[in-house]
């Protein structure tokens, strides 16, 4: 899954890239509002990243994990953790959010 989303991203195809994003999202993001809520508004600040940087983008996740907690979180789906990183090419040269 993840591996479709990095490749969907780069291709800056904006509907690959939701295709697994569940309705019901909560989002962290590094920009205000940090919290966005649900597949619109994750799918409006992905639209916004995607048109923000004019060259490719990319995604380095250099410690991905899947934790299943204890008690299941929502009906025994597993929470994604990792700390991520995402370029992209800019007018005025490379640009980084982690």
């Amino acid at each position: 899954m993840h591996e479709n989303w990095f490749d969907r991203t780069a291709a800056k195809d904006l509907d690959g890239v939701m295709q697994h994003i569940a309705d019901n999202i909560v989002s962290y993001e590094h920009d205000t509002p940090l919290q966005y809520m649900g597949r619109d508004q994750v799918r409006e600040v992905c639209r916004q990243g995607l048109e923000w940087a004019p060259g490719p983008v990319t995604w380095d996740v250099p410690d991905m994990s899947v934790r299943c907690p204890l008690r299941p979180f929502g009906r025994g789906r597993a929470a994604p953790g990792c700390s991520g990183r995402t370029s992209a090419a800019t007018p005025s040269g490379p640009a980084e959010a982690r």
